[in-house]
């Protein structure tokens, strides 16, 4: 059975290697007590914690998820066989994964991320990291049932309902475009092509990856 510390560990890496970021710092060292996270963010499954040091601005992360969460994908184990029994909670896993290095990694370099912007990342990453999965499990990365379970039979469990859908609506648009460009690929192609088209964007501010949104089908 794969630990959720590995688990962590293993994804990481599958983000790092996607977009090309070095990995300063695991979230596996960020991760608060179920009961502070759940004071802080009483209404969420998970969530990346931030506070700002108000004398030397510095920005402090801390990363939750609820018991229940954890308890599912060690008990399921995803790494080992990612069904749809587990897809939800391997995908609250991914997002707050997503949200975290997406902010470290804009912290870093003295830039800014909107909500949106992080949300909609973590949609995309829902999928990518996914689908690699399934490839090395099935021998495909199965885009077409991922997208239509994360996009089309997706449920709101946030208090901000509004801002989810809008991203996960910017996502599914972008991801219906990508899978359009790499349908005649086989499965290992469609991952690397699939990557390379989403790591081409990573880096630019939202507005951006907007205009990118505007040329999709």
């Amino acid at each position: 059975m794969t630990s959720i510390a590995a688990l962590v560990m293993v994804l990481e890496k599958e983000l790092s290697d996607i977009y090309g970021f070095d990995l300063h710092a695991s979230a596996n060292d960020f991760m608060v007590a179920g009961e502070y996270g759940a004071q802080i963010a009483p209404l969420e499954r998970a969530a990346v914690l931030i506070q700002q040091d108000p004398i030397s601005d510095e920005l402090r992360l801390g990363v939750y998820f609820r018991q229940e969460i954890l308890a599912h994908l060690e008990s399921l184990d995803p790494w080992q066989s990612l069904t749809q029994d587990c897809l939800d909670a391997f995908c609250v896993l991914v997002e707050e994964l997503s949200h975290f290095h997406l902010i470290s990694n804009r912290a870093l370099q003295g830039q800014t991320v909107s909500r949106l912007e992080l949300e909609w990342q973590g949609e995309i990453d829902k999928v990518l990291l996914a689908g690699r999965l399934l490839l090395r499990q099935v021998g495909s990365p199965c885009y077409r049932q991922l997208t239509h379970l994360i996009f089309d039979c997706a449920q709101t469990w946030s208090h901000e309902s509004e801002l989810y859908e809008e991203a996960s609506r910017y996502a599914a648009r972008h991801w219906y475009s990508v899978m359009h460009d790499v349908k005649r690929l086989n499965g290992r192609s469609q991952c690397e092509s699939a990557g390379r088209i989403f790591r081409e964007i990573y880096r630019l501010p939202w507005v951006s990856k907007l205009t990118e949104l505007q040329k999709t089908r």
